[in-house]
């Protein structure tokens, strides 16, 4: 047998004060009585055993003392506590588990047998509750109570991120090493990535809910503005089946304060379609795509994506050499709408609202307006030439991501042989680093407008670029980023992510493309992450290294450094505002292999408490106690 409380032990020495008390000798009075034979007489009428009753008393009075005592250490028989059951449940809070293919949805089912595992835990077991969307979080700790557990429970809501389970799995295996008797459970619909092998391994137990379910989800929102017209978008949006039956849906798209274009969709299962449409929108404008179908997934019947209104910027190139003058043309036509000129030579006076394209030969005084200088081969009051890079140590080893200007052009592959060395004596922000640790792109803090660098020289003989379609994806870009007035590169200590994992700077929030984002963000140590939206979601914290969100919105990151380090994958950097974090979170089906279990509620041992049975002990003592010393006998 063992305690649960051996040290309530101690209340024993209550025995030793009741004994005390009754062994005290207390003062009789003396009271006359009229006929002293009538008393002989009565008292010899008494049982024999009557004259004991003192030491009866006291004697059921420790007795009943000790019961109490030993109620409050909450025996147990070792049999039974060596057969309770430390248990793990994982519950999948993805987006498909908002599905109502089950009623009301597979969520609430889930809590639903979630309550019955806590309701059937036997005295003395112990339960740990994990939440498993894109980010896993502990709702309950070892030695939390039921009613504890049954409130994390009933707290949780679905997220608009994937599931990650085998993370979740492998934390819970970590939580019950060296426990006997542990119990791993996952609740779940069976559709995250590689549920057929979590239903085979051993000891895991894979409950699953849901069951035929339909969906049609938009996948993919993409807009462009017509060269010819950039009053005019392109539109592309992809639409997916991801439930198990066929679906016949309408598609429309349009401005939100507009009537929309409407596009009749069937869809068998598993099929992906993509329409492209042309939507006008001069003055930009909120762009959304909705599915009208009643589906079992609201969540991604939704895209929506802001359009700027477009301007013509006047840009301005100057460049000598033939070779780049052709190119800096024929690259900066691309850009539409765009008020174009340039020429040789540079000219007596600068127009600041003019975008200034400048090859090689830079004023001495950098002029104010936005510029965009290329080789620069003199020093000027901005910085010093201090001599060339060349060879390989022109190497691209280097780019962040997070700048506009470069996010989408390949420097992997494009070659380098010669650059300009250079000593800013302004702050300067590094875009790109080549192998001799010298800057390849930088752009200078000025109050006199925005100024990118690129150090590198596009001449044929020192480099590829002007032969790649990148030098007119970096022209176009930079265009954007210089005529951007609102933009303050680094400036914010906002970031936001992408649905693929990349994470971006968001110089001002109502800047934002779509104000449908996130995903993940890698952060120093010491920062969190903060919800803005307040309106659809309560505020959330989180810290750590590395911060997972679970909810589509903005978020700002507070405390450490506000420059977070970028993935280091190559995944496609394609921005695709939808209303969920990953188009994978919208399937609907499990996999095909799947094998699950069904929920252990089974109560193998029966566990009365001992401290029941002691506590029905102390109270027949206190009845015995009552007849031994209080009941009247008439004589």
């Amino acid at each position: 047998m063992g305690f649960e409380h051996p040290t309530s032990f101690a209340w024993a020495v209550l025995a030793a004060v009741v004994a005390a008390l009754y062994l005290w000798r207390f003062p009789y009075r003396q009271h006359p009585v009229a006929t002293f034979s009538f008393w002989q007489r009565a008292l010899a009428r008494r049982p024999a055993w009557f004259t004991l009753r003192f030491w009866m008393s006291l004697a059921v009075q420790i007795v009943l003392v000790l019961l109490i005592v030993t109620a409050l250490t909450e025996p147990f028989f070792q049999q039974v506590a060596a057969s309770r059951r430390w248990m793990v449940l994982v519950l999948d809070v993805s987006a498909s588990m908002a599905a109502t293919d089950q009623s009301p949805s597979r969520f609430t089912q889930m809590q639903d047998q979630a309550r019955q595992m806590i309701g059937n835990l036997r005295r003395g077991e112990q339960m740990v509750i994990l939440s498993a969307g894109s980010t896993i979080r502990p709702i309950g700790r070892w030695g939390a109570s039921s009613e504890s557990l049954l409130a994390a429970v009933d707290g949780l809501e679905p997220t608009d991120g994937p599931a990650r389970i085998t993370d979740a799995i492998a934390i819970a295996q970590d939580l019950l090493r060296d426990r006997p008797n542990g119990y791993l459970v996952v609740l779940s619909d069976g559709t995250f990535p590689d549920a057929d092998a979590v239903g085979r391994m051993h000891g895991v137990r894979l409950v699953t809910v849901g069951g035929d379910s339909r969906n049609a989800a938009i996948t993919r929102l993409d807009a462009h503005p017509q060269r010819a017209d950039p009053s005019r978008w392109e539109v592309l949006v992809e639409i997916a089946n991801r439930g198990n039956a066929p679906v016949q849906t309408e598609l429309d798209v349009g401005l939100a304060d507009a009537p929309p274009q409407t596009v009749s969709i069937q869809l068998d299962r598993s099929q992906t379609v993509r329409h492209r449409l042309t939507v006008s929108a001069p003055q930009g404008g909120l762009l959304q795509a909705r599915l009208t179908t009643d589906d079992h997934l609201a969540a991604d019947n939704l895209a929506q994506r802001r359009l700027p209104a477009l301007a013509a910027p006047r840009v301005r190139w100057i460049a000598s050499d033939d070779q780049v003058a052709r190119a800096l043309q024929h690259a900066l036509r691309t850009i539409t709408p765009i008020q174009l000129d340039g020429g040789p030579q540079m000219p007596e006076r600068f127009d600041p609202e003019t975008i200034t394209v400048i090859h090689r030969l830079v004023p001495q005084e950098i002029p104010p307006g936005p510029l965009l200088l290329i080789d620069p081969e003199n020093s000027s009051d901005l910085w010093d030439h201090d001599g060339y890079v060349t060879g390989t140590d022109c190497t691209v080893v280097s780019v962040d991501p997070l700048a506009p200007p470069i996010a989408d052009v390949d420097w992997k592959h494009v070659v380098f042989e010669r650059m300009s060395r250079l000593r800013f004596h302004v702050p300067s922000r590094t875009m790109a680093v080549v192998a001799s640790g010298d800057p390849l792109v930088s752009a200078l803090d000025r109050p006199d407008g925005k100024v990118l660098v690129l150090h590198a020289s596009p001449l044929r003989e020192h480099s590829d670029l002007i032969l790649r379609a990148d030098f007119a994806r970096l022209l176009q870009q930079t265009v954007r980023w210089l005529a951007d007035d609102d933009d303050r590169a680094g400036a914010c200590p906002d970031v936001v992510a992408d649905r693929v994992g990349r994470v971006w700077r968001a110089e001002c929030w109502d800047r934002a493309a779509s104000g449908t984002t996130g995903d993940v963000i890698r952060l120093k140590a010491g920062q969190t992450v903060q919800r803005i939206d307040e309106s659809v979601i309560p505020q959330q914290l989180f810290e750590g290294p590395l911060v997972a969100l679970d909810r589509v919105g903005k978020w700002r990151t507070t405390g450490g450094d506000t420059s977070p380090e970028p993935p280091d994958d190559d995944r496609e950097q394609g921005f695709v505002p939808v209303n969920l974090l990953d188009s994978k979170a919208s399937s609907l089906v499990p996999a095909a292999a799947l094998s699950t279990d069904s929920l252990p509620l089974a109560d193998p041992v029966r566990d009365q408490p001992l401290w029941m049975l002691l506590a029905g002990l102390a109270i027949a003592l206190l009845t015995v106690e009552w007849c031994l010393y209080h009941r009247r006998f008439l004589v």
